[in-house]
């Protein structure tokens, strides 16, 4: 058992909904951000090698194509992998998504964002089901805004443990996270009340705990039983 810190209510309206979750977009790209710019880096990096080759008037070693492939390929995905938090303005609404597609692009995002540390990542509760554009995007930005908002320094914390289990498949779809070490006190850290007012706001529920053992705890419910 932990000690119970944060609990979200179930109020508010369509334009709390809506600024909430553009503000959870804005919260998450910041730290994805970095993550960006290295990739972009990377293509530069190839690019401005190719063009002092061609400079000088030598020919192209034969992997510099399958370089230039990969890292636009990685660029590619990466993006993919932010878009797919959330549909911009005046775009058809997303079909649904898997719970185990929903988890995969968030451990690859948290990958990308622990690179240079140990992340141990153990999983249980079951991937089947499927969410809905706006059920997966209140899982991730929720997802990665705690987890991001707690994360420590790396020279604090090279190894950092998380346990995901989703319940998802069922008519009160839930889903709860774990993560140690982390820093701070929760109840002081903006991105956790953040992600707290985003699942107010859409009519779930979320708890965020310490537990004894060491490690916070986070429950979240999307359609709390009548």
């Amino acid at each position: 058992m932990g000690r119970m810190l944060m609990a979200s209510e179930t109020t508010g309206t369509r334009v709390d909904r809506d600024e909430l979750l553009e503000r959870g977009r804005r919260c998450v790209f910041g730290y994805l951000c970095p993550m960006v710019l290295h990739e972009t880096n990377n293509v530069l990096t190839v690019m401005a090698g190719v063009r002092q080759l061609m400079r000088i008037g030598q020919s192209l070693p034969d992997r510099v194509g399958p370089m230039i492939d990969s890292q636009l390929e990685k660029m590619e995905s990466l993006l993919n992998r932010i878009h797919w938090m959330g549909q911009e303005d005046g775009l058809e609404a997303a079909p649904p998504k898997t719970v185990e597609e929903t988890q995969n692009n968030l451990l690859e995002l948290v990958r990308l964002g622990t690179k240079g540390r140990v992340l141990n990542v153990t999983e249980g509760g079951s991937t089947t089901g499927s969410l809905d554009s706006r059920e997966s995007e209140v899982v991730g930005l929720s997802f990665l805004c705690t987890f991001f908002g707690v994360l420590p320094e790396k020279s604090a914390a090279p190894r950092v443990n998380l346990h995901l289990e989703p319940a998802l498949d069922g008519p009160s779809k839930t889903m709860r996270w774990r993560i140690d070490p982390f820093r701070g006190d929760p109840r002081s850290q903006p991105e956790i009340l953040l992600a707290l007012d985003i699942v107010q706001a859409t009519g779930g529920e979320m708890t965020v705990s310490v537990e004894e053992q060491g490690g916070l705890s986070v429950s979240l419910q999307l359609s709390p039983p009548n």
